[in-house]
C-alpha cells in the first residue's frame, strides 16, 4: 500500500494518505439495459432520468425540463436504479472521465443505461470524493484503461479498479469539500451574473437595431429620428486579407502573428502565437488595438474576435484571417457590434462552405448588407453603449476564469 501526503494540508491533519481502488470504498452500478427501458416509454411529465448528455459540464440539471421522464408504473419497476443524494455519476461512453455529484434536487431521479452510479461508503464524504475523482491523475487513469477506438467506454469493473490516493479521515474530507465547494459556489454566482449580462445584451440588440422590414429601432437615444439606411460591409468596412507568412521562418519570439487558430470561439484573440522578424514595410498586415478579426477557414470559420493590444506593440495578420478595416464612413465600435451579432451570423450561414475545410471569401463577406444610422453621432452612442456592456461581460468572464484556475491549483495541491 502506497502512502502519500498532499502539498497543501488543512490545519490539524498530518496523517499520510492511502492508495485504494474506487471499488473498495463504494458500490458501483450500471443503469438499466435497453431492453428494460425504451424511448417509447417516455412521457411528458413524470419522473426524470439522468443520461450522459446531462452532466458533460460536471453538473447535473437543476430541474427536470429537457430530461426524459417515465410514468409512476415504470418508476416503480425501475426503483433499483434510483439515485440518492451523495451518489456520483459517470458516463459509460464518450466523456468517461467527467463525474457529477447528485444533490437534493436529483434525489430520487433515475439513471439511464449509459450511466454508471458510484455510491460511496458511509465513511467517505461523497462531496470530497466527487472532487478527488475530478483530479487529473484520477481522470487520466480512467481514460488510460478505457476500451474502444473511436468512442472510449468504461464499465463497472474498469471504474472499480480506478486508483485513488485519499485521506480516510472524514473530518479532513469534509473540510476539503467545503473549501472547493465554496469556490464552485462563488463561480456559479459569477456565471449567473454573466448569463444575465449576455441576455441583457441580446435584448438590447433586438431593441436598439431595427427589426426585419423596418427602418427605425424600437429603442433609441433622444435627438435621433431619421430612418436607418442599408449599406454593405464592403462599402463601410471592407475585409482585408492577411499576409502569407512562411511557417519555416516562424520563431519563438519576435512579432506575434494572429493566425486563424488564435481567433477563439469566445470572441477573444489568444492562444499560442507564432512569431516573426519585424518587417520594414508591414502596413498592409499590421493590426491595431481593437481590430475586429474574422476566421475565414478552419474550425472557427465565421467567428469574429477583437484584438486587445493596448500597448500598441506590433502584431501581424496571417493569411485566412480577415480584418474589417477602419474607414471614415462609419464608427468602428458600431461595426464591431454588427459583425459579432446574430445579424452577421444569420447572413454567414447562407455563404458558409461546409466540408472538410469550411471557408468564406472576402467578396462574400463584403456583400453582406446591414442597416446603419445615417449619422455617425448615433453610431457612436450605440457603439459606446455596447462596448461598455462588452467590458462588463469580459470582467465577469475574467472572474470566472480566475476562480477556475484557483480551483485547478487546489485540486492539484490538496490531493495527491
Amino acid at each position: 500500500m502506497e502512502n502519500k501526503k498532499p502539498k497543501i494540508r488543512v490545519a490539524g491533519f498530518n496523517d499520510e494518505w492511502n492508495q485504494l481502488e474506487l471499488g473498495e470504498i463504494s458500490d458501483i452500478k450500471t443503469g438499466p439495459f435497453g431492453s428494460t427501458l425504451h424511448a417509447k416509454d417516455y412521457i411528458e411529465d413524470g419522473m426524470p432520468i439522468i443520461t450522459t448528455e446531462h452532466f458533460k459540464s460536471g453538473q447535473l440539471p437543476e430541474n427536470k425540463s429537457n430530461t426524459p421522464q417515465v410514468s409512476d408504473e415504470d418508476y416503480l419497476r425501475l426503483k433499483s436504479y434510483k439515485l440518492q443524494k451523495g451518489d456520483i455519476v459517470f458516463s459509460r461512453v464518450g466523456s468517461i472521465d467527467i463525474n457529477a455529484l447528485v444533490t437534493d434536487v436529483q434525489d430520487g431521479w433515475l439513471f439511464s443505461g449509459r450511466v454508471l452510479r458510484v455510491r460511496p461508503n458511509k465513511q467517505f464524504d461523497s462531496g470530497y470524493l466527487h472532487y478527488l475523482l475530478e483530479t487529473t491523475p484520477v481522470r487520466n487513469d480512467v481514460v488510460a484503461r478505457a476500451v474502444g477506438q473511436t468512442m472510449p467506454s468504461i464499465n463497472t469493473e474498469i471504474l472499480k479498479k480506478t486508483k485513488i490516493t485519499t485521506s480516510k479521515n472524514v473530518d479532513e474530507q469534509n473540510k476539503i469539500f467545503s473549501i472547493l465547494k465554496n469556490i464552485d459556489s462563488i463561480a456559479s454566482l459569477h456565471q449567473q451574473e454573466l448569463d444575465t449580462l449576455k441576455q441583457t445584451k441580446k435584448g438590447f440588440l433586438q431593441k436598439m437595431f431595427p427589426k426585419e422590414g423596418q427602418l427605425i429601432p424600437e429603442l433609441r437615444y433622444p435627438g435621433f429620428d431619421t430612418k436607418w439606411e442599408l449599406r454593405s460591409l464592403g462599402e463601410v468596412a471592407p475585409l482585408r486579407g492577411g499576409f502569407a507568412f512562411q511557417s519555416k521562418k516562424f520563431k519563438k519570439n519576435g512579432v506575434p502573428i494572429v493566425r486563424i487558430s488564435n481567433i477563439k470561439s469566445n470572441g477573444e484573440v489568444g492562444g499560442d502565437y507564432a512569431y516573426y522578424d519585424a518587417q520594414s514595410k508591414d502596413e498592409k498586415f499590421l493590426l491595431k488595438d481593437g481590430a475586429a478579426l474574422l476566421a475565414m477557414s478552419g474550425a472557427t470559420t465565421g467567428k469574429v474576435a477583437i484584438l486587445k493590444n493596448s500597448d500598441n506593440g506590433k502584431v501581424y495578420q496571417n493569411q485566412r484571417v480577415g480584418l474589417f478595416t477602419i474607414t471614415d464612413k462609419v464608427n468602428y465600435d458600431f461595426i464591431s457590434i454588427i459583425v459579432r451579432s446574430p445579424m452577421f451570423t444569420n447572413q454567414l450561414k447562407s455563404v458558409l462552405v461546409s466540408g472538410a475545410q469550411p471557408n468564406v471569401s472576402s467578396r462574400e463577406i463584403d456583400s453582406f448588407e446591414f442597416l446603419f444610422p445615417k449619422t455617425k453621432e448615433e453610431q457612436i452612442q450605440i457603439g459606446k453603449f455596447f462596448k461598455q456592456l462588452d467590458e462588463l461581460i469580459a470582467l465577469q468572464q475574467q472572474e470566472i476564469d480566475a476562480l477556475k484556475q484557483t480551483k485547478k491549483a487546489f485540486l492539484q495541491k490538496m490531493f495527491v
